[in-house]
């Protein structure tokens, strides 16, 4: 009987790997523009958003840092 290391396909690992990095984005970038529209400053909700997205950027980076981790 053969053991198996990686029991799911190539395809399904890089679809959730793909779905992570969506949600990161999509929650960072609501994030940052929720924060962003509380500020009095006009530009909040645009500084909030580029804050988010770099945080959603930051978080991908490290996502795929862990997935491509050899082990």
């Amino acid at each position: 009987m053969k053991n198996k290391i990686n029991s799911q396909p190539k395809t399904v690992g890089l679809f959730k790997f793909f779905a992570q990095i969506i949600a990161i984005i999509i929650i960072a970038i609501t994030a940052g523009s929720y924060i962003g529209s509380m500020s009095e400053d006009p530009y909040g909700l645009i500084i909030g958003a580029l804050v988010g997205a770099m945080a959603g950027g930051i978080l991908c980076i490290l996502n795929s840092l862990r997935l491509t981790k050899v082990k």
